[in-house]
């Protein structure tokens, strides 16, 4: 859900995904990943924040609707 929804949306827009989601994007196959991993060749900080208020207004409540689990998402800051 959080790979095809960053893939759909303004803020995931030059975001390149990284690793198994990319190929369950493309062809539906049962690769899974506990994840998302990403690049980005800008700075990082207003990216991260983008994707934290992506994931706080639309993926949380949706996983709460779709599977009835609660959640949060924080930006957290990781040094170079």
């Amino acid at each position: 859900m959080a790979a095809e929804m960053l893939a759909t949306d303004a803020a995931g827009a030059g975001l390149r995904l990284i690793g198994e989601f990319r190929y369950r994007l493309l062809d539906h196959g049962a690769r899974r990943s506990v994840d998302v991993d990403s690049h980005w060749d800008e700075g990082l900080a207003g990216k991260r924040d983008e994707i934290v208020t992506l994931v706080v207004r639309r993926l949380l409540p949706a996983v709460r609707r779709r599977l009835g689990l609660d959640g949060s998402a924080v930006g957290r800051i990781v040094p170079p």
